[in-house]
């Protein structure tokens, strides 16, 4: 492989509505699509929580997903085109997939605790909680060929589809120079990393204008950096991240680590309205032995 393959592998196993032009059309769901979506979503949380992966790996729709992928340039789409088959479908059903691995091997346990209809597809919001954390997600669930089928899914945490995470990773190598920096300082963070100097690898990282990536990457990846390093130096990363990133899940580690008790409770009444509120899983969140992770 070659090394841009590698890192756009890399970036893929590390990350997370309405219709798109280009996304798979579907007329409007009637009563009985709706109850199948349902029963799907029902069915799906057993499986997840019997370690199964045969029932989320046939569950998903790689062409579906494809769709998903939309505003790309000339340059752009052909990349996208030339490695999508050979390369990134696969290991965005392996990044789908690894869900099941994520709850298993922390003998966690999944929740369906909220859902939206929308007119051509259903978002299914799911709940975890495992070794003294949580985490959540979000599932997208179309009807293609009379059967109910995942289209693409959403992490809370990284707060982005997948669909715009693999855009995010195409643009990176595009031929304008800031983004071919962007994506150099990536590499070389990850050789520093693989050096054991961490706090080259953050340095690094700041080279990235935060404009050039979307989704929560860029913040989460400095913060796991700068714990690695020292406290001092993660209370630092954390200000600085939380000046520029006013997102719900870097409001959380802020508010969390600094022990802001008012900007927490704020956390929790948005995450709510997004996982939905009556939910054991965000409840033990709000005790001090679980953390969002």
């Amino acid at each position: 492989m070659t090394p841009r393959i590698i890192l756009l592998i890399f970036l893929l196993s590390l990350f997370s509505c309405t219709q798109k032009k280009g996304e798979t059309e579907n007329a409007n769901l009637n009563q009985k699509q709706i109850d199948l979506i349902k029963d799907f979503a029902a069915k799906m949380t057993i499986s997840i929580n019997q370690y199964q992966y045969d029932f989320v790996r046939n569950a998903w729709d790689k062409n579906a997903f494809e769709t998903k992928v939309v505003g790309l340039n000339e340059f752009e789409q052909s990349i996208f085109n030339r490695f999508y088959d050979k390369e990134l479908s696969k290991n965005i059903e392996n990044a789908n997939i690894d869900l099941v691995n994520k709850l298993k091997y922390s003998n966690g346990k999944i929740i369906l605790t909220n859902m939206k209809i929308f007119d051509n597809f259903v978002e299914a919001t799911y709940s975890m909680i495992f070794d003294n954390g949580v985490d959540f997600c979000k599932y997208r669930i179309e009807i293609i060929n009379e059967k109910p089928k995942l289209s693409d899914f959403y992490s809370f945490r990284d707060e982005i589809w997948q669909s715009q995470n693999v855009k995010n990773i195409i643009r990176l190598y595009s031929k304008h120079a800031q983004k071919k920096e962007t994506y150099m300082s990536i590499l070389y963070s990850e050789k520093a990393l693989q050096m054991r100097d961490s706090l080259t690898a953050l340095e690094y990282l700041y080279n990235i204008p935060p404009t050039n990536l979307t989704g929560n990457y860029l913040s989460i990846r400095k913060i796991n950096l700068a714990q690695a390093i020292n406290d001092s130096i993660l209370a630092q990363v954390l200000v600085s991240e939380f000046e520029m990133n006013k997102s719900v899940y870097i409001k959380y580690l802020y508010s969390h680590y600094f022990n802001d008790s008012i900007l927490l409770q704020e956390v929790f009444e948005k995450l709510g309205k997004e996982v939905g509120g009556n939910n054991s899983v965000l409840d033990s969140l709000k005790t001090s032995n679980y953390l969002w992770k």
